[in-house]
């Protein structure tokens, strides 16, 4: 812009400047003026509108076209340089690339902090390989362990550290490493028989008393509810029916404090048995069970530990739908007597006899995922094969 040094540099009036400021055009703007002057003015704090003053007898000049009319305060856009257009360009590359990084590392934040929450601390390995994912495409473990030779590192009974990474670059999380022997289990798919005792007593049902014409039932107020296990009634631990049974008849109306179970938590409560009118004995007002039976299948057999395994649910019970905690329970031979084949959103069913009773084994444990006991000798006559760890399943 040629800016004579003979003109007067004027501001302009505040009314003038909250004019331009308020315009939504972001170009250069020229306001003529009926007298020598110039005087430039930028808007705004980001300076995107320079606006500028001239004596209209200087447009030549600037090689700016001679408006169609020249009053004070007229306004036209001076048409943008090269340069200028070369800046605004490499100014929105700028903005959109700075807005695809940011954009990008934030995805790649958000994974890692999603996968270090969701993979485990602790692996194992068979003996003679190394950690490896197969099912978590991109994430390699690497470290120190790396550069150590398999002889010494992958022997049964070793454990080490291992960083695992995203795609070789951002860290995941550190953990840890175990090398466990290759265990040798039989294929079975042999039916069992269970008999099982629980782990204190369940309450299955509720039954209100009719006490003067008036609905009461002592287990309710108390807050004892279907589905927990009474794990002690006065003091005493109580693992059959007749127990609770004998406790509650003999007292006398007497406030007996329970303990129970509720899912993972231990709760206690005030239980005030009532009179019943119909045989004047005391009455807590629920159902309990102590016991449970039916009939599974043997997933496999470890010759090793002699330890068997029925997959694929728990024992529950029939009324509740609840996992039954298991105290004690034998395995025996059973007699399949029909079969009810499975379908869609319902599971199949075994019906058979128990037969002889003959006992084959004791049940140790029962969880979500089926039921495990102890046998001398394996129910199914195959060869042995290797079992896959959790990280080997694909």
């Amino acid at each position: 812009l040629i800016r004579p040094a003979a003109h007067i540099l004027i501001p302009l009036t505040a009314a003038e400047k909250r004019k331009i400021c308020h315009s939504k055009m972001r170009k250069l703007f020229v306001i003529f003026l009926p007298f020598p002057a110039a005087c430039r003015f930028d808007a705004g704090a980001s300076g995107r509108r320079s606006i500028v003053c001239l004596w209209a007898d200087y447009l030549p000049l600037l090689k700016i076209p001679p408006p169609a009319h020249s009053k004070i305060g007229s306004v036209i856009a001076l048409p943008k340089t090269n340069e200028e257009e070369e800046v605004a360009a490499m100014r929105r590359a700028y903005r959109i690339s700075v807005a695809v990084v940011s954009f990008f590392l934030s995805g790649v934040l958000g994974i890692v902090f999603a996968l270090g929450a969701f993979l485990p601390d602790h692996y194992y390995v068979a003996q003679g390989q190394r950690l490896i994912l197969p099912n978590l495409w991109g994430i390699r473990a690497q470290g120190w362990a790396d550069r150590m030779p398999d002889e010494l590192l992958c022997q049964a009974g070793n454990r080490y550290s291992t960083t695992l990474s995203l795609w070789g670059g951002p860290v995941i999380k550190t953990v840890s490493v175990q090398v466990v022997e290759r265990e040798m289990v039989i294929p079975a798919g042999t039916p069992f028989g269970v008999k099982m005792f629980t782990e204190g007593v369940m309450v299955v049902g509720m039954s209100d008393l009719d006490i003067k014409g008036k609905a009461v039932n002592p287990a309710k107020q108390a807050g004892i509810r279907t589905g927990d296990i009474i794990l002690s009634v006065a003091g005493k631990t109580v693992s059959t029916n007749e127990e609770v049974g004998a406790i509650v008849t003999a007292s006398g109306g007497k406030p007996l404090d329970v303990r129970f179970r509720r899912g993972t938590q231990e709760k206690t409560a005030q239980l005030v048995p009532v009179c019943s009118p119909a045989d004047g004995s005391y009455k807590a007002g629920m159902w309990v069970r102590d016991s449970s039976a039916g009939i599974g299948t043997m997933t496999y057999y470890d010759p090793e530990s002699q330890v068997f395994a029925g997959l694929g649910h728990a024992i529950c019970d029939i009324d509740t739908g609840t996992l039954m905690p298991l105290a004690s329970g034998e395995a025996v031979e059973v007699t399949i007597t029909g079969v009810n084949k499975g379908a869609s959103g319902f599971p199949g069913e075994l019906r058979g006899i128990f037969g002889s009773g003959q006992v084959i084994g004791s049940l140790i444990h029962n969880d979500e995922t089926g039921i495990y006991g102890r046998c001398s000798y394996s129910p199914a006559q195959n060869q042995p094969v290797p079992m896959a760890l959790k990280t080997e399943v694909k």
